[in-house]
């Protein structure tokens, strides 16, 4: 026992692992026990009386197996059946845990972070393509007056007012509420979606 605390103590102490006073209560204990019995015995050999404890443990669990089966000869006892009721119900009990296990996944509150960091990346390139689509659909749209035009501030002020007009036509505002849309669905999907580990 003594040489089984030690290598506990070693363990401890390369692993760094702080040991409470109750440890050290039972650490000085098991010490004064084998301290005990060696003044008790000082011709005391462990290996050699572990071995004779082993084999009267095994002399009783073998007599006590025989035992069992000459009282069941006729066939299985009452107390048999009770056990044999009992662990029916200790198994179906397990069963029911597992599946409980199983079905019910862990949420671990990582995942919600990550949810919301979704939500904004989504959004953001969404409202980044949808000004790249106006801004593409407004150059195109100048590209035909830019031919006509001379005047370099007739051409900036052409930009914005087709711009305006770009973000005020009923069709643009429709296909950007429909994108926006599918972009909320998606986002809405991924974060009704259960996560587990």
């Amino acid at each position: 026992a003594g040489g089984m605390w030690m290598e506990v103590i070693s363990v401890c102490r390369k692993f760094s692992i702080p040991m409470n006073l109750d440890t050290i209560r039972i650490f000085r204990a098991t010490f004064m026990y084998d301290s005990m019995i060696y003044r008790l015995n000082p011709r005391l050999d462990p290996r050699k009386e572990y071995d004779r404890w082993e084999e009267r443990h095994n002399k009783n669990c073998r007599d006590r197996v025989v035992n069992n089966l000459f009282r069941r000869g006729g066939g299985p006892m009452a107390a048999d059946f009770a056990r044999l009721v009992e662990n029916i119900e200790l198994g179906g009990r397990m069963l029911i845990r597992l599946q409980n296990f199983i079905d019910t996944p862990s949420y671990t509150f990582g995942y919600s972070v990550n949810k919301v960091a979704y939500f904004f990346s989504t959004m953001t390139k969404a409202a980044i393509r949808m000004v790249q689509v106006l801004v593409l659909i407004t150059l195109v749209a100048i590209a035909g007056s830019y031919l006509t035009a001379s005047e370099t501030e007739q051409v900036r002020i052409a930009f914005v007012d087709v711009m305006l007009q770009v973000v005020s036509n009923p069709i643009f505002v429709a296909l950007g509420l429909l994108y926006l849309l599918q972009t909320l669905h998606k986002v809405m999907f991924r974060i009704d979606d259960i996560d587990t580990k």
